[in-house]
């Protein structure tokens, strides 16, 4: 194709890596028309098509919708082209962003699966666990008797999070039953969290760093209040001195195929 003046549809769609279909398709759009038609109806175009072609390829690969690339490209100016791009940078930094997040929940979600499929249950075993801030959200024990009300409550707080305006919804969500509640050797849930909120104008609070004393337990709703006292009775049994709230980290095994009545929930305590 060395100094070819004219292409052939077939011989551009192959010099700009497309299809012959793609370039019909916007020809009839009207965004990339042949530089022109001859009497047979063969469409020819030009090399300089070629750099248009790339431009409409770098906006459409960064969002733009063909609608979008058409009313730039006929109003097209330097000027205007400098703004584009500038909005398709801020446009790439959230798509990155959201990536990087649903990477971190995939992760997240792979190393709740390998524990809920490794680790025995109702044994205690110690781990150490960085800060961090989860945001709380207030609720009352009995929603927690019966699994459809259990699942009304998170839906309540999944669309007070997204109402905030987070989109991150990464796991895990769990409960938390107060230090004082765990004092008093009642099984009272306060609250339901989320992790990695960054907000400071909202409730929350502090998971702190240091050594926590956890255990793994499966079984239905009403199981897990009995997991709840025999894993403090362990506790008792080894001199363990609780220093925090409790945490039961939801190990989300209903995404992994597990029993939708069976819930794997993680312990977690912090214990001088």
């Amino acid at each position: 194709m060395k100094n070819k003046k004219y292409f052939k549809i077939n011989e551009f769609a192959k010099l700009c890596h497309t299809t012959k279909d793609t370039l019909l398709h916007y020809d009839k759009m009207k965004i990339l028309t042949p530089y022109y038609t001859a009497e047979n109806n063969y469409r020819y175009y030009t090399i300089k098509q070629f750099f248009e072609y790339t431009l409409i390829s770098i906006l459409k690969e960064t969002g733009s919708t063909l609608h979008e690339i058409k009313d730039f490209l006929t109003n097209y100016s330097s000027a205007q082209l400098i703004d584009t791009l500038n909005e398709r940078i801020e446009y790439l930094k959230k798509e990155q962003q959201k990536i990087a997040e649903r990477i971190s929940m995939f992760s997240t979600l792979t190393t709740l699966a390998n524990q809920a499929l490794t680790i025995e249950y109702d044994k205690l075993f110690f781990e150490e666990r960085e800060k961090e801030t989860i945001y709380l959200f207030p609720v009352a024990m009995e929603n927690f008797i019966q699994l459809n009300t259990c699942a009304a409550c998170y839906s309540e707080f999944l669309a007070k999070y997204l109402k905030e305006g987070w989109n991150d919804t990464a796991p895990p969500y769990g409960l938390i039953i107060t230090k004082q509640n765990v004092i008093k050797n009642a099984f009272k849930i306060n609250y339901l969290f989320s992790r990695n909120i960054e907000k400071v104008h909202i409730k929350t609070r502090i998971i702190k760093k240091g050594y926590y004393a956890c255990c793994l337990h499966k079984g239905t709703i009403d199981s897990h209040e009995q997991a709840y006292y025999t894993f403090l009775h362990s506790l008792k049994d080894q001199n363990l001195i609780p220093q925090s709230d409790l945490f039961l980290f939801d190990q989300m095994n209903y995404l992994i195929g597990d029993n939708n009545d069976i819930f794997i929930i993680k312990y977690a305590i912090k214990i001088s």
